[in-house]
C-alpha cells in the first residue's frame, strides 16, 4: 500500500472509515512505531493540512474534551473524508515516512465521482450524531451519551433533536436508569407531536421505547398497550416492513415471559427469529438477540440442551458482529456459561 501511495503522489487518497488523529507529534510517533520490529511494514504518519478559508463538505472535529484519552488530542475526521496526497519524505533518521495530505473541497473537480459516494456514508449534517450512532454500535454508551448530549446543544432542527432524545432515552435504558429514559422519551413525543399528526408512523418507535419501559417496570398491560399501539402505526404506513413484524413479536414475547407464559413466549420469540432470518444477514446482531431470547426462554421451560444450541449460535454471531468487548457479547457468553453449568449439574444427578 505504501508503494501504491508513492506512485499516486498528487492523487487522491479515500478513507471510508472514521479517521483519527493527534495534533500531537509524539502521540503519532507513539502509534507508528507501534511495528518497528516488523521489517514487512512501512512506518508512517500523515501531515494534514486543512485550508478553513475553502468550503468542503467534510466534517471534523476536535474530540479532545470527550475522549477517553485526553492526552492523545484527538481530532476525529468523518466516514468518506477525501485528501490530495502531496509530499513524501523522511525528515529525520527514525525510520518514519511523512506523508503531506492536503484535505480536498468541493470546488475540485476529479471529487465529483466521488461526492455521492461519500454522501451515502454522511446522512447526518451533525459529525457528533454520526459518531454517536458508532460508539452505540460498540456499546460504549458512556461516551455515546457525552456526543448525543453536545449535539443537542448544537442542533436545532426539530426532528434531529427528536431523534437524539429518542438515543438518549435508548442510552439511559440500557444503563437501567429508567426514569431519566422516561424524560428524554416524554421530550422527544412532545417535539414530534408538536409537528406531525398523532398516527404518523413516525412515532412508533418512541412508543415502543416507552413500553420497554413499563415492560422493566413491571408495568406489563401499559407495556403491552404501547407495543400494540406501535405496531399498529406500523401497519398504517404506507410501505409497512417485515422487520416491524419482528419486532412486535420479540416485544410481546418479552410481555408474555413477564407472565410466566413460556410456552406462548417461545413462539412469539421463534416468530421473531424466522421473520429476521427472512429479511437481515444471518449475522446480523438481531438474530443473535433472538437466539439469546430463545435460549433464556428454553431455559425456563427445562430444554436444556435447545438451550445451549440457540445460546451458542447468538455467542457465535455475535463474535462476527459484534466487538468482543460490547456488552451484548459479554451477556450471551455468560448466559452460554450459565446453561453449560445447568447441563452438568443435571447430568451429575
Amino acid at each position: 500500500e505504501f508503494e501504491e501511495l508513492k506512485k499516486n503522489q498528487g492523487g487522491l487518497l479515500f478513507f471510508d472509515n472514521f479517521l483519527s488523529c493527534s495534533d500531537n507529534l509524539d502521540v503519532a510517533k507513539v502509534f507508528a512505531n507501534g511495528n518497528a520490529n516488523d521489517p514487512t511494514k512501512t512506518r508512517v504518519i500523515f501531515v494534514i493540512e486543512i485550508n478553513r478559508l475553502v468550503k468542503n463538505n467534510v466534517k471534523f472535529a476536535n474530540i479532545h474534551r470527550i475522549s477517553a484519552h485526553k492526552e492523545e488530542k484527538e481530532w476525529l475526521f468523518s466516514v468518506g473524508s477525501i485528501f490530495r496526497i502531496g509530499w513524501l519524505m523522511k525528515l529525520n533518521n527514525d525510520g518514519i515516512w511523512y506523508i503531506n495530505l492536503h484535505l480536498t473541497h468541493e470546488r475540485d473537480l476529479e471529487l465529483t465521482s466521488l461526492t455521492q459516494y461519500m454522501r451515502n456514508f454522511i446522512k447526518s449534517q451533525n459529525l457528533l450524531i454520526e459518531l454517536g450512532k458508532l460508539m452505540w454500535e460498540m456499546g460504549k454508551y458512556e461516551q455515546t451519551e457525552k456526543l448525543y448530549l453536545e449535539a443537542l446543544k448544537a442542533e436545532h432542527e426539530w426532528q434531529r433533536r427528536s431523534g437524539i432524545l429518542n438515543r438518549l432515552g435508548m442510552i439511559c435504558w440500557k444503563k437501567n436508569d429508567l426514569e431519566k429514559a422516561h424524560d428524554f422519551y416524554q421530550q422527544a413525543l412532545e417535539i414530534d407531536q408538536q409537528h406531525m399528526s398523532e398516527n404518523d408512523p413516525s412515532f412508533s418507535s418512541i412508543y415502543i421505547n416507552l413500553g420497554l419501559i413499563y415492560l422493566n417496570q413491571g408495568k406489563l398491560d401499559l407495556a403491552e398497550q404501547h407495543f400494540q399501539h406501535a405496531y399498529q402505526l406500523d401497519l398504517a404506513s404506507k410501505y409497512p416492513k417485515k422487520e416491524w413484524l419482528s419486532t412486535y413479536y420479540n416485544n410481546m414475547a418479552s410481555v408474555l415471559a413477564a407472565q410466566e407464559k413460556y410456552e406462548e413466549a417461545l413462539s412469539y420469540h421463534e416468530h421473531s427469529l424466522k421473520t429476521r432470518l427472512e429479511h437481515l444477514p444471518s449475522v446480523h446482531p438481531l438474530i443473535a438477540l433472538s437466539h439469546n431470547n430463545i435460549a433464556i426462554i428454553l431455559m425456563r421451560l427445562n430444554r436444556l440442551s435447545e438451550a445451549y444450541e440457540h445460546s451458542q449460535k447468538a455467542v457465535n454471531i455475535a463474535s462476527q458482529s459484534l466487538l468482543t468487548t460490547h456488552p451484548d457479547t459479554k451477556l450471551y457468553k455468560e448466559n452460554l456459561d450459565l446453561i453449560s453449568e445447568s447441563i452438568q449439574q443435571m447430568n451429575s444427578l
